[in-house]
């Protein structure tokens, strides 16, 4: 256990080959070490190294090693690796085939089980572009899960089928009519406990702008998700005091817990920036402030996926605030963008041609045209990202929208 744990550290701090000799160690040891979880986990570091060939031989390895007596304790993520590795690899009939294998160990009276297959069903239709596979995974979703949910499960479910129905795209006028049934009891909920559902709600409101969204919802609903809309804002209004204040009975030690809700707080900021009293060189500071206490943070605990989330995030942040800046708050704000920027950069530069990082090349190369005004680097970060041969439709849609951004300019030069 503390040899798996000694990887997952290094995993953290992106040395991939230690965390991988550690557990090549670890499974030398002797065959009760020699199971499908290690194996896989030693794949993908393989791959998150970029050596395909050691990633491909260790997921067979996990494949042998899951015998028959061995098979209904397989942890649901080494079916989630064999399936992904299978289907990027376009070998269609063994991801399905891990798929099936994956159903038929399931305890289809265990809620939280089945719903993970049938999630991970819903992934890989998307990745095959598999309609059939899409829609039967949804109807299960509806005929068998949501029967057995409690009132609160079932609210949930309703929310976040509304975003994935969008994102797929399928009908969504039956969810939004249950939402509105059920919604009262959402804003009921006490914090946190009503936070991710409320949020899934608001960036569905947020879509509206979207023409191909708005005619999907039929004239009859129409005033009332609208009224939805507003009650929704006016509930993730009252987040950011609420999340400042669940922050302060987090235990020291729960790094990423604090951070996590850090996070959601740099979402809130954004969305909410410039309604009253959300503006000025004081807003901006203490957001500011507190994105730089979660990079310092991430340094300090020698996690790179943090420093680097943390960058990204401060160099938005000024790109969001800026026209509500004074001149010499703005000036201070950029030098510590460049700064951060450097800092990525660096960070970034030990692990080019790794997919681990994918998302940060596009933000680099995004925030070096925006903030440096740098078209060259920009291309060079965006080249990165190319190189990988990772495919767009997996990132959110910000994430595509930087891209096409920064795509346009480094052409056009």
């Amino acid at each position: 256990m503390l040899t798996a744990l000694k990887s997952h550290a290094y995993e953290n701090q992106g040395n991939y080959q230690a965390a991988a000799e550690l557990l090549r160690d670890l499974i030398a040891e002797g065959e009760r070490y020699q199971c499908p979880e290690l194996y896989s986990n030693l794949a993908v570091l393989e791959d998150l190294a970029g050596n395909k060939t050691q990633s491909q031989h260790y997921f067979e390895k996990a494949v042998d090693s899951i015998g028959e007596a061995y098979r209904c304790h397989v942890s649901p993520i080494v079916y989630h690796n064999l399936i992904h590795f299978a289907a990027r690899e376009m070998n269609v009939d063994a991801a399905k085939s891990w798929l099936s294998r994956y159903r038929d160990n399931i305890d289809r009276n265990n809620v939280i089980q089945y719903l993970s297959y049938l999630n991970e069903q819903i992934e890989l239709a998307r990745q095959l572009q598999d309609l059939p596979l899409l829609l039967e995974a949804y109807a299960l979703i509806d005929i068998e899960i949501i029967p057995k949910a409690t009132r609160s499960e079932r609210l949930a479910l309703y929310v976040t089928g509304l975003r994935m129905r969008v994102n797929d795209p399928l009908p969504i006028a039956e969810h939004l009519a249950k939402i509105d049934l059920m919604f009262s009891e959402l804003i009921c909920q006490r914090f946190p406990k009503n936070y991710t559902a409320l949020k899934e709600l608001f960036n569905f409101f947020s879509l509206l702008t979207d023409q191909g969204v708005v005619k999907r919802i039929p004239p009859q609903l129409a005033a009332t998700v609208q009224r939805l809309f507003r009650e929704s804002r006016r509930a993730m209004e009252e987040m950011p005091e609420k999340i400042r204040e669940y922050r302060h009975t987090i235990p020291e030690a729960l790094v990423g817990e604090s951070l996590h809700w850090l996070e959601e707080l740099h979402y809130l900021s954004r969305i909410l920036i410039g309604r009253s009293g959300n503006r000025g060189n004081g807003f901006f500071r203490i957001h500011l402030d507190e994105l730089i206490e979660q990079k310092n943070k991430g340094s300090e605990v020698e996690n790179l996926q943090i420093q680097l989330r943390a960058c990204m995030m401060i160099c938005e942040w000024y790109l969001d605030s800026r026209d509500f800046l004074c001149a010499t708050t703005r000036q201070e704000a950029i030098s510590i963008c460049r700064d951060v920027l450097h800092e990525a950069q660096g960070l970034l530069r030990q692990h080019t041609g790794n997919t681990h990082y994918a998302d940060f090349f596009i933000g680099q190369a995004f925030f070096e045209l925006q903030i440096n005004e740098s078209v060259q680097q920009s291309a060079v970060w965006i080249k990165h990202f190319d190189d990988l041969e990772c495919s767009l439709d997996h990132f959110a849609r910000w994430l595509r929208e930087q891209y096409t951004t920064v795509k346009a300019a480094t052409q056009d030069a």
